[in-house]
């Protein structure tokens, strides 16, 4: 009789485990599928990060090289490619715009705070070099540049495929900071010139596809024979990139992984063997109690 009672108390004890785990999937899988409703215009998981793009001979560029690789290899989910530029002018503007915007509210904090009993000669000094009107014109002359960059950047979008230093389809907007696709035109002691040549393509591409699995499939295959060409990965999240680490060429990416490996490893030996000793002559008389043969070392 008690067996069977206890018997069925078991079968309560697991009838109820059992139904709280249900309950408890149940909520799980709701708060899943309401984190991929939320997830679904997330470019990143439709687009591969390529390197090593090789360049096309015929015509001096890699954009049409991946347009035809991936049209020939993946042709039922490619969607479309955007190839990444050189932005160190671009950065270089940003870069002196914040600089003079710093510049001038120390101007002008200064120019509140200035003591009334400067003599005149300091005041001329002043009105001459730390007049805040300069760097504010400076400035200026920096926005219109990186205006006319954007501008430019619209009008080439409208004409060429290949545009900015990353976007990918439809999503591009998250994917460009500023524009950089440009043909800059400004004035330089007194004559106007253009450069075409300020922003050049970088063997580096985000590649969209038209669904997940295509993307996945083509991050994580070999695309090409030689290990250094067409080297794909899961592009990161657009806040996430590091602009300037795209223009570091693929095989020298396997070498500084390399290097910060060898680093650390040398790190960790060099710091681990100094304080397992000190921590040994600490507490020696455990170090005794645990490992018997440190008595020898005590003896010597």
């Amino acid at each position: 009789m008690r067996d069977d009672c206890g018997d069925d108390f078991n079968i309560v004890v697991v009838a109820k485990i059992a139904y709280m785990s249900y309950l408890e999937y149940k909520v799980i899988l709701v708060l899943r599928l309401q984190h991929i409703g939320n997830n679904r215009q997330r470019p990143d998981q439709f687009t591969v990060l390529v390197r090593g793009v090789p360049l096309c001979i015929e015509h001096k560029a890699y954009g049409c090289c991946v347009d035809h690789f991936f049209s020939k290899h993946h042709p039922d989910t490619y969607q479309s490619y955007n190839i990444v530029h050189d932005g160190k002018c671009i950065r270089k503007l940003l870069k002196s715009a914040y600089s003079l915007q710093l510049k001038i509210k120390k101007l002008h904090r200064k120019a509140v705070e200035k003591p009334i009993k400067w003599l005149c000669l300091c005041d001329t000094f002043w009105s001459h070099i730390g007049d805040p009107k300069i760097h504010e014109e400076s400035l200026q002359e920096v926005c219109q540049r990186i205006h006319l960059l954007q501008h430019e950047n619209i009008i080439n979008k409208k004409d060429h495929h290949i545009v900015s230093i990353g976007g990918i389809g439809s999503w591009v907007n998250q994917y460009v900071p500023v524009g950089i696709n440009v043909l800059i035109v400004f004035e330089k002691k007194s004559q106007k010139f253009t450069d075409r040549h300020i922003f050049q393509e970088l063997p580096v591409a985000f590649v969209s596809f038209k669904s997940r699995c295509g993307a996945a499939f083509a991050a994580q295959t070999q695309q090409h024979i030689h290990p250094l060409l067409w080297t794909t990965e899961a592009a990161p999240e657009p806040r996430d990139i590091i602009w300037k680490n795209l223009a570091i060429p693929c095989h020298l990416l396997t070498l500084y992984r390399t290097g910060i490996f060898i680093a650390a490893l040398l790190l960790t030996v060099f710091f681990a063997l100094p304080v397992t000793a000190v921590q040994g002559i600490a507490q020696f008389e455990n170090l005794k109690k645990w490992f018997p043969p440190a008595k020898a070392i005590q003896i010597m």
